[in-house]
């Protein structure tokens, strides 16, 4: 659990779950991290609540990389080259994520180019959510606006020559790709 964490200008990331499950991260802030100011990824099922959670000034408000069951609710993303990025890459382990919940959120005013930003944050600014490589979400009841490319985008894996197949389901155990977590 992490609650009531503040995380300003940290290296890469805010609030950083990686490999993680069952978990809950609440009543928190991050901004100024040129990758995102939550991130949770490379989980099976990662099981993790992401509740009242405000992310700004950051290259991805929040970021999921193969992250599978996470839900983000009444959090705002605002001010960030892009908000809510669950998204898959075969750069790490537990490719694709799938069912994840985001629903109750604010994701506005994305589209600032003026915060640092590094890989997937420096491709797609503009946008509230984007669902990329992510298969059997659930976005509803979002107030997205003020984004000048989109509000909600769905697209494919943007790798041009991934490193292995992706599949529709993840390794709940991500025992072949899992990178060891000491």
């Amino acid at each position: 659990r992490a609650s009531y964490v503040t995380a300003i200008r940290n290296g890469d990331y805010g609030v950083y779950a990686f490999g993680t499950i069952n978990g809950v991260i609440e009543h928190s802030y991050g901004s100024g991290s040129p990758d995102a100011g939550v991130y949770v990824g490379q989980c099976g099922d990662c099981n993790i609540v992401i509740d009242d959670f405000t992310s700004e000034w950051n290259g991805l408000g929040y970021s999921g990389t193969n992250s599978t069951n996470v839900t983000i609710i009444n959090s705002t993303f605002r001010h960030n080259r892009s908000g809510i990025v669950p998204n898959a890459g075969s750069y790490e382990g537990c490719a694709p994520p799938v069912r994840n919940t985001i629903v109750g959120n604010v994701a506005s005013d994305n589209g600032n180019l003026e915060t640092s930003a590094i890989a997937v944050a420096a491709e797609f600014p503009g946008v509230g959510i984007i669902v990329s490589g992510s298969n059997d979400n659930l976005v509803a009841r979002n107030r997205v606006e003020n984004n000048p490319v989109a509000g909600i985008l769905v697209a494919p894996t943007p790798e041009y020559d991934p490193i292995g197949p992706l599949v529709e389901e993840p390794d709940p155990n991500c025992v072949e790709d899992a990178v060891p977590v000491s």
